[in-house]
């Protein structure tokens, strides 16, 4: 339909529609460029804690949203993830301040 959406997990954000903008436009787009930091952008144990975070930047973020509700959420399956923390470790306690805050898209699952 020409949208241009981060991932098949993000069906509820885009970036803006191919045939309206360029694809500079769409490049530049400031969603595209928060979720393009994953040092700023990813919340919990897998960038504050994972020895391998700068590997797999958080892992995916269409399956954390998944099983989350909320788009900066750690992934939570990845197998380096400790047993004792559960989904709600994975996902910041509050929206306040998160850019998404408000969307309808987001759901987090706490």
């Amino acid at each position: 339909n020409g949208s241009s959406i981060p991932c098949v997990g993000f069906q509820g954000l885009t970036y803006g529609d191919i045939s309206l903008s360029s694809l500079e436009e769409i490049m530049v787009h400031p969603l595209r460029q928060l979720i393009a930091n994953p040092k700023e952008w990813i919340y919990g144990y897998c960038r504050e804690s994972c020895f391998l975070f700068d590997v797999c930047t958080g892992g995916c973020r269409g399956s954390a949203f998944d099983m989350s509700g909320c788009y900066r959420a750690s992934f939570m399956y990845c197998p380096h993830v400790p047993s004792h923390l559960s989904l709600v470790d994975m996902i910041p306690q509050t929206c306040e301040g998160c850019p998404l805050e408000g969307h309808p898209s987001c759901t987090p699952c706490r």
